[in-house]
């Protein structure tokens, strides 16, 4: 009996560790972090809903102000865009 009921308190205990790691968790995804990574975007796909049959474009660059928020991004564009391969910002 001893046993039994040792073995049904450890699961509540655990349960209610596992629950409150869960919302923790949970909480950590939806919360702002503050730093982000650019790398992520570089080199991303980037599709023209005026050319949407065209091959992708890349990100080429993010061009940064003096108040270190991004401003324009650079595209390099595949040439059926009608841009003939160029940067775009």
């Amino acid at each position: 009996m001893i046993v039994s009921r040792h073995t049904k308190t450890l699961q509540v205990i655990s349960t209610g560790l596992l629950m409150t790691v869960l919302a923790a968790g949970l909480q950590a995804e939806s919360d702002p972090q503050g730093l982000y990574s650019a790398r992520a975007l570089l080199d991303a796909e980037v599709h023209f809903a005026a050319a949407p049959d065209s091959q992708p474009s890349r990100v080429a660059d993010l061009l940064l102000g003096d108040d270190q928020r991004v401003h324009a991004i650079v595209v390099h564009s595949d040439s059926n865009v009608g841009q003939g391969g160029d940067a775009l910002v």
